[in-house]
């Protein structure tokens, strides 16, 4: 997984940008017992904890091609159970983004982790980008490709 440069609040549930941003190309980045005040209510929430690598890969599958933006609601229903869930093997997790109406399901659930810890984390990051990037969207902007770009953009160069 690719450390998130944004944080949901454990709090209020906003998010916001995390306070430890990491960018560029590496391998492996451990973070444990990191915490940071919420821009939002102040309170003190926890950063992601464990092993990052890449979440690039599902932002780059979901910016890859338009889908009707009404699909956000079901991507993300979709992620929710994602992040409930004890884990999906790669064809149960492109069956439930295929139900979803999402036309990248094959490359979105490649990108998935394949275990059970690190996919709900997966499905919890992307789901906080997602939050993330619609609320930064322009005024009257209803384009999915625009929507994935921020979250792209999200995860820095």
């Amino acid at each position: 997984m690719e450390y998130p440069n944004i944080v949901f609040c454990e709090h209020c549930g906003r998010a916001s940008l995390s306070a430890i941003q990491i960018g560029g190309n590496y391998d492996a980045v451990t973070m444990r017992n990191n915490w940071q005040n919420c821009g939002y209510c102040g309170k003190m929430t926890k950063l992601p904890e464990g092993v990052f690598t890449s979440l690039r890969s599902a932002a780059d599958a979901l910016a890859s091609h338009d889908n009707p933006i009404d699909r956000v609601d079901s991507l993300t229903r979709a992620l929710s159970q994602v992040a409930k869930w004890r884990g999906y093997d790669t064809p149960q997790l492109e069956q439930l983004f295929k139900d979803a109406g999402i036309a990248q399901a094959n490359e979105l659930a490649n990108s998935a982790p394949k275990d059970a810890e690190n996919q709900k984390l997966w499905g919890v990051l992307l789901l906080g980008a997602i939050a993330y990037a619609w609320e930064k969207l322009p005024q009257g902007a209803n384009s999915w490709l625009e929507l994935f770009e921020n979250v792209r953009a999200l995860m820095g160069p």
